[in-house]
């Protein structure tokens, strides 16, 4: 693999230098959400690029990240839109297989070798109607993240995280939740997620679902699949968490991300599902950065009953080009550069702000001093994201968070709930 992998970069560098002697061209690269470390990177690759290729030179140009829908849109419609961009992934159908403002990348002579080099499930979530559009950069995955320190306070023991299903999980949560002070109400529970918010709460029951093969709708985007097997037994199960074994964090139908990050770092809360960000966030909040925290795989379910890929939530950028752009070639070395094993190597640091794509990255010593490594190997390569869709927000937030919640308090069936949701969604599918 590393072999090939070196032998891909110096066709690239041949490819780079024999673009560069032909003409001299600058190119425009939009960094939407580039903050902190991670978008001081894609500044100082910019900068290398820059040195190593006098005649293809590269401006970046910093963009709102909570913009981009709208910002990449108005650009593509009066034909401003820069060489290439960094956009959030799931944005690439629309803008690509939809609205034809990107370049499928299949296009490329060499695309196929390109993408044996990327972890499967991250390059795949760059695909949309037979077509890839963009290269996978700075993603995150939904893993099973826990405080030792309830456990311990509940006599309870680390879990095997690559063998609990389900039953085991829910089990689990509910020794988790204790009255260590005797006055009849417990100090601590095993779950607990921000309903509150309710964009958070729907990525937050997702994992679960995608885990059995649930998906938001068919391959058309035509008909609602969120009353099926996965999506159901889900809400049911946390259903039953919060009002038969009560091991549910009861701000978990009100809080706020603040709020239950809180709960977390003092130890009232023992599980909830995150990402990379997260040990370094609740160690800030805890004042302590020695806080343990063990970030474990997703539980799985006793068995597959949907039909998408078994697989984790990724939510994560994509580094795109514009169909619009003079400099298809050039850009496409760029963006092969700007997402490489050079570039992702930076992601064995969590401060980095995001996680590896590349596969041989996988396999380097520094990877091991991440934390959550291993969780994080195991779940790449079959994770997922959310099928883009224009009124995602409004299915996820209004119809899908909404309604799950009122079953998870007890207010409706889970059975009417589903319904519910799968008429609401089937309506706003239906749209024109």
């Amino acid at each position: 693999m590393i072999k090939r992998l070196f032998l891909v970069f110096v066709v690239a560098l041949v490819a780079i230098a024999a673009i560069g002697a032909a003409q001299k061209v600058t190119m425009q690269f939009w960094l939407y959400g580039g903050s902190g470390a991670n978008g001081q990177r894609n500044h100082d690759f910019v900068d290398k690029w820059n040195a190593a290729n006098p005649n293809i030179q590269v401006v970046i140009t910093d963009q709102v990240w909570d913009t981009i829908f709208e910002h990449f849109q108005t650009a593509a419609m009066s034909g401003a839109l820069p060489d290439a961009a960094r956009i959030h992934a799931p944005f690439i159908n629309a803008f690509g297989a939809k609205g034809g403002y990107l370049e499928p990348l299949d296009n490329f002579a060499d695309f196929k070798q390109v993408k044996a080099l990327y972890v499967n499930g991250l390059i795949d979530a760059c695909a949309f109607g037979g077509k890839y559009w963009g290269l996978p950069s700075t993603p995150i995955l939904f893993a099973m993240l826990t405080n030792p320190a309830v456990f311990q306070k509940a006599g309870v023991a680390k879990p095997n995280d690559r063998t609990w299903k389900w039953p085991e999980w829910k089990a689990t949560i509910k020794r988790l939740t204790k009255d260590l002070n005797g006055d009849g109400t417990p100090d601590q529970y095993g779950y607990g997620i921000m309903g509150g918010e309710l964009g958070g709460h729907a990525y937050r029951i997702s994992p679960l679902t995608f885990l059995a093969g649930g998906v938001m709708s068919d391959d058309k985007m035509t008909k609602s699949m969120l009353n099926t097997a996965p999506w159901i037994e889900v809400v049911q199960m946390l259903a039953d968490m919060n009002l038969k074994d009560k091991s549910l964090e009861p701000g978990y139908l009100t809080d706020n991300y603040t709020e239950t990050s809180a709960k977390f770092a003092t130890d009232r809360i023992a599980m909830s599902i995150e990402g990379p960000w997260y040990p370094g966030m609740i160690r800030g909040i805890a004042k302590d950065e020695n806080k343990n925290i063990w970030t474990l795989d997703m539980p799985k379910p006793d068995k597959i009953t949907g039909p998408g890929v078994p697989g984790t939530l990724a939510d994560g950028s994509a580094v795109v080009i514009a169909k619009s752009s003079k400099y298809k070639k050039e850009a496409w070395e760029f963006i092969k550069f700007m997402t490489g094993a050079e570039f992702d190597a930076g992601y064995t640091d969590a401060a980095g702000g995001g996680l590896p794509c590349v596969k041989v990255t996988y396999n380097l010593p520094a990877w091991k001093t991440f934390e959550g490594y291993d969780a994080y190997g195991s779940l790449a390569p079959n994770c997922r994201p959310w099928p883009y869709h224009p009124a995602l927000v409004e299915i996820t937030r209004d119809v899908i968070a909404q309604v799950t919640l009122r079953a998870i308090k007890g207010d409706m069936s889970v059975k009417d709930a589903m319904a519910d949701i799968d008429k609401k969604v089937n309506e706003i599918l239906a749209r024109k």
